[in-house]
């Protein structure tokens, strides 16, 4: 989850004003309702940054400390979440699992991949947009940088993928389309709830497959949570992670976090939140969904992330995650 810098558009007057604005009729009273229900989710109009207070282990690691490969985190695209702050949690966890986590502050050339067995690219922006989460979204990659990821992912690479909500999405729309990947620049909502998103096997929307169930009971996830992102449609051969049903909705806003009556929306079931593939000798793993793996609150006290007690499987679903992609199983 991540929000525009431009907060004043989320206050409770903003979406007042246009709820107020509503004919109410039957065909927009279940949305007219759904709106006033993100009203009350005021955490969406503070600041979120790591927290710092939160510690975490990992017990067995893979590799000793800094003896396994090397995983680059790119920064290089006026990334929200860096190793610095957002993605500090993240990046510890695969430290003490043995990884060598580093930033990729530059460019991505087919050298620097050289270097690195997974790339992970988390919320990705184009310059433009760094301060304006609006319409007109434009791509954080260039071309020659997609040819140059999917060469060398073909080549027997890792790619870990992850665009939350809009503006993320048509950001890194082109990049995920060279594997297949249709990005949808929206927002996936839980109807029935207005903070964590759970996914389980009692829900149905948590799928059954290796990298949920890892290579022994120890590793096995029964339950994901996830903190507003998007849905998109994965190629034919990929392997659904998280699949929503009915009780979500995907809201498509001009600007991030920004909803009225004119906000174009629809049932999400039949969309996915996660899933993997397989490309040439390569792999690669794509989330809708960035909080999940960070430890973050606001400054109003509200946590999102490993830090809220729900969604400490998240974790273990991180390292099943690199694992995979590291050709551990």
């Amino acid at each position: 989850m991540a929000m525009n810098l431009i907060e004043k558009k989320l206050s409770k007057a903003y979406f007042l004003s246009n709820v107020h604005n509503l004919r109410i009729n039957t065909a927009v009273l279940n949305f007219t309702l759904f709106l006033i229900l993100l009203i009350l989710w005021m955490p969406l109009i503070a600041q979120q940054n790591l927290d710092d207070s939160f510690k975490i282990e990992v017990a067995n690691p893979e590799y000793l400390i800094n003896r396994g490969p090397v995983i680059y985190l790119d920064e290089g695209h006026s990334n929200f979440h860096t190793l610095e702050n957002r993605y500090f949690t993240f990046g510890e966890i695969l430290k003490k699992d043995g990884y060598q986590v580093k930033s990729l502050k530059s460019k991505i050339t087919l050298e620097k991949l050289k270097e690195c067995q997974i790339l992970v690219i988390s919320n990705a922006l184009h310059p433009d947009n760094i301060s304006e989460w609006i319409e007109p979204i434009k791509p954080a990659f260039s071309n020659d940088e997609i040819n140059i990821i999917k060469q060398w992912v073909e080549s027997g690479g890792s790619l870990f993928l992850i665009a939350d909500h809009m503006p993320f999405p048509k950001a890194a729309e082109e990049l995920a389309a060279a594997f297949g990947y249709e990005f949808l620049n929206c927002f996936a909502m839980d109807n029935r709830r207005r903070d964590e998103q759970i996914f389980d096997y009692n829900n149905k929307m948590l799928r059954s497959n290796p990298l949920i169930k890892g290579r022994g009971p120890s590793e096995t996830v029964d339950t994901l949570v996830s903190f507003t992102g998007q849905a998109f449609i994965p190629p034919g051969h990929a392997v659904p992670i998280i699949a929503f049903d009915n009780s979500f909705t995907l809201l498509f806003p001009k600007e991030s976090w920004v909803f009225n009556h004119n906000t174009p929306y629809k049932v999400a079931e039949g969309f996915v939140h996660g899933a993997y593939s397989f490309h040439g000798k390569g792999r690669a793993v794509v989330m809708g969904e960035a909080a999940m793996f960070t430890a973050q609150k606001f400054n109003n006290g509200f946590k999102v992330g490993l830090n809220v007690p729900i969604a400490h499987k998240n974790k273990q679903f991180l390292l099943n995650i690199i694992h995979w992609l590291d050709g551990k199983f």
